[in-house]
């Protein structure tokens, strides 16, 4: 079983805050079964020293930072996002089913490492055959 990585890791940044507006970041194809990974949730949080508000429509104003730069010392977080692993079952060539598997993650890191073990226990559990 293959993790494709559709979006690497950038630098000093594992929150799910920075991909927010990316869609799927990695996903595994089993069958008809596609296990993904993808930053969801609404983020809502102001800038302390400027007042400043951001949400899902101009937080990649602020993908410059760091995660340390992100943290409570200069922002007032009202919401995050955080990382869903969810799947599609192909239903035909123009309709798939979503599946919400309720997993979460809340880095890069663990997201990838949870869609590794969610995707091998749904497809023993499931019966799924490639």
């Amino acid at each position: 079983m293959k993790t494709n990585v559709l979006v690497p890791m950038r630098k000093d940044q594992s929150d799910p805050f920075f991909y927010a507006n990316d869609g799927a970041i990695a996903e595994i194809k089993h069958g008809e079964y596609t296990f993904y990974v993808w930053a969801c949730g609404d983020i809502d949080l102001t800038e302390k020293k400027t007042g400043d508000r951001y949400g899902n429509n101009n937080v990649d104003e602020l993908y410059h930072l760091t995660d340390d730069q992100i943290s409570d010392e200069f922002f007032d977080w009202t919401n995050n996002n955080w990382f869903e692993i969810s799947a599609q079952k192909k239903m035909s060539d123009d309709k798939n089913e979503f599946i919400d598997l309720s997993e979460l993650a809340e880095s890069y890191e663990s997201a990838i490492s949870a869609l590794t073990d969610v995707a091998e226990d749904r497809i023993k559990e499931w019966g799924i055959r490639s």
